[in-house]
């Protein structure tokens, strides 16, 4: 009896894609009982007699590293479980490889020393709360938009004291993280007076585009509703100024308001499991990127509040550390 030799099978599919000095090789996946894995195979040159073996891969990827500008053909072929490499080579032709450029360099926004600015907001001082089902702020951080990339990164620690463990169910409490767009109006300059509800402006022109119930602040203070418009020059707020008397100062006006993240996260639980009080504790931290629209004022926000089922629950919790790092990149 003449036993026939049981071939590989035969790979199809292969791409590749240029990447930063490497080649990103794929092909279709094979779902075959007798593939055990695949030979990949590269040579400079078109032609695969001059070709030699970079791995044998147990996947349908690889990761050709090579030097920037480089210019690769690849061909591949399957492994078979009896470890018999002699399936088709795929492409067929000695000739016809399957070629890449690694790239020469980084795309801008990921070139290397790609940071224009790296800004750090941080408060380690106390802040305690102890009401139920109401937000309250823990910061607000604003920032103007310049069309580049920024990445945002906000840490926030803090301790809880239960003071009384409930009758039944369970308490905890959440964080909110919201990143704010606001149109503004910003020409000119301002003059406030503490405890007074007029704002005066200096090459302002405020009858255009402004209405009632858009919002002032000056930067590092509270935000307030505009109650009437009296001229080009002249707004009058919805409650008295509470900020220090000033003149000639930079202001934004909120004409709109758009909503880009709300992210929300149990950072403390507390509950009951038959005699037992069960806690957790996960520390509020969280990293994202921001693709900024030149003139367009963003406001990184976060607020807290304790949620509990009934009301024997008593907890007291205390802001520690804070920390906002705004990390803005080159186009």
């Amino acid at each position: 009896m003449i036993i026939q030799p049981v071939l590989a099978p035969t790979l199809s599919g292969l791409t590749a894609t240029p990447a930063l000095k490497s080649n990103l090789l794929k092909w279709s996946a094979l779902n075959d009982p007798l593939l055990f894995g695949a030979e990949v195979w590269a040579s400079r040159t078109n032609d695969r007699a001059g070709s030699s073996r970079l791995a044998t891969v147990y996947d349908n990827a690889f990761t050709h590293a090579t030097d920037s500008g480089e210019t690769w053909y690849y061909w591949i072929r399957a492994v078979s479980i009896y470890s018999r490499a002699d399936g088709e080579w795929y492409p067929l032709s000695a000739t016809e490889g399957v070629s890449s450029t690694a790239l020469l360099t980084q795309t801008t926004d990921m070139a290397p020393n790609s940071v224009t600015s790296i800004s750090v907001a941080q408060g380690a001082g106390t802040i305690t709360q102890t009401n139920y089902s109401v937000w309250e702020n823990i910061f607000s951080i604003p920032f103007l938009g310049t069309g580049n990339k920024h990445l945002i990164t906000v840490s926030h620690s803090a301790n809880s004291n239960l003071i009384t463990v409930g009758a039944s169910q369970g308490l905890k409490s959440v964080e909110r993280l919201t990143l704010n767009e606001y149109t503004v109006y910003r020409t000119g300059a301002v003059s406030v007076t503490s405890g007074s509800k007029i704002v005066t402006g200096v090459g302002t022109s405020w009858l255009s585009g402004l209405v009632v119930g858009n919002y002032f602040f000056i930067p590092g203070g509270f935000k307030y509703p505009i109650a009437s418009i009296d001229g080009d020059t002249q707004i009058t707020l919805s409650t008295n100024y509470v900020g220090s008397s000033a003149s000639g100062v930079s202001y934004f006006i909120i004409t709109n308001i758009n909503t880009v993240l709300v992210l929300s996260q149990d950072t403390r639980n507390f509950s009951i499991v038959g005699t037992y009080v069960i806690s957790s504790n996960q520390q509020f931290n969280h990293v994202w990127a921001l693709d900024s629209i030149s003139g367009k004022l963003y406001d990184i926000i976060l607020d807290w509040s304790i949620a509990r089922d009934n009301t024997s629950w008593a907890l007291s919790q205390s802001s520690i550390l804070r920390t906002v790092i705004l990390q803005e990149l080159k186009r």
